[in-house]
């Protein structure tokens, strides 16, 4: 077993929220200077800019995990991580499907996809701050459906936070983790998902500022689950 330095919440120049140099190269380069060993983008609504953190990672001591934060109908936030491009293709489909409305650039940002050589590709034209017409139950079968893994956003916040938008866990919720923002925050002590720590960053000087160790064989999304599960010796700390 080794510990792997993680910080699994990480916007790039697609979320219209983040700084356009948040590019897949730079994210790549500043994870390696504070010395992460995994990271998962996590951009709003779309997974558009993934593949491109994964080319610049390539050859690197970095591995990428596929993943989206998702708005659900309720105004919740949800992380999705997937196994694959493949399946984060597949639920990207789904989103953009009940996702209504375009990109209002002036006042939304540019949502700018790039490549792993940052070079520009193009701009979505989705309204990727929006919220999709779908449950969170809705999200989180569809996450799972896909082989993918979901976790309540920065729960102990009051904006977007599970708790802060819904008073409450809807019962039967089959989350695989949930995210605090503070890590000594008292929701901990009362809800019994595992626990997560990240970032949230949307500029480059937050990479890394807040992290999770996991403790695993290997950087593989495989070995993701089993520490979420405490499987094998694997587990989550944060």
């Amino acid at each position: 077993m080794r510990v792997f330095a993680s910080d699994l919440h990480i916007h790039t120049c697609l979320s219209p929220c983040a700084e356009l140099d948040m590019s897949p190269m730079r994210i790549v380069e500043e994870a390696l200077a504070r010395k992460l060993d995994i990271i998962a983008i996590t951009d709003h609504n779309s997974g558009q800019n993934v593949r491109g953190v994964k080319e610049a990672a390539k050859n690197k001591p970095l591995k990428v995990f596929c993943g989206m934060e998702v708005t659900t109908a309720e105004e919740v936030h949800v992380l999705g991580y997937f196994p694959s491009l493949k399946q984060l293709a597949a639920f990207q489909q789904v989103i953009y499907e009940n996702l209504a409305g375009t990109a209002a650039p002036r006042t939304m940002g540019e949502q700018v996809i790039a490549d792993g050589k940052d070079q520009v590709l193009g701009f979505c034209g989705k309204n990727l701050f929006s919220a999709v017409s779908l449950s969170i139950e809705s999200i989180v079968k569809e996450i799972h459906a896909r082989e993918g893994l979901a976790v309540a956003a920065h729960i102990d916040r009051e904006g977007f936070g599970l708790i802060g938008q819904l008073g409450f866990v809807p019962e039967g919720l089959e989350l695989d983790a949930a995210e605090y923002y503070d890590t000594g925050s008292p929701l901990r002590t009362g809800i019994n998902f595992p626990a997560i720590t990240s970032s949230d960053s949307h500029e480059p000087c937050q990479i890394g500022t807040r992290r999770t160790r996991l403790i695993m064989m290997k950087p593989t999304f495989g070995e993701f689950r089993m520490a979420l599960r405490g499987h094998k010796g694997r587990k989550v700390e944060a």
